[in-house]
């Protein structure tokens, strides 16, 4: 996903959203920007997160984390 794509979301109770992404960064997952992820916001955001990198065998886990920004539009 890149600036500009649109996502579309639809709640439980059928109505449909649609968002704007605005940005997407890759993060450290052993030293992730907490504040910066999961702070809050004064307009209405979408915050996707998937792991993504290279695998740590020994871990069984992603080094990275993609985070995507959306917001409503």
């Amino acid at each position: 996903m890149r600036a500009g794509d649109e996502v579309s979301v639809t709640a439980v109770d059928g109505k449909k959203y649609s968002f704007v992404v605005t940005s997407h960064r890759w993060y450290d997952a052993a030293a992730p920007a907490v504040d910066e992820v999961f702070g809050q916001t004064t307009d209405p955001e979408l915050t996707l997160i998937t792991c993504v990198g290279d695998f740590d065998r020994k871990t069984r886990q992603y080094l990275s984390r993609l985070v995507v920004r959306a917001v409503l539009r």
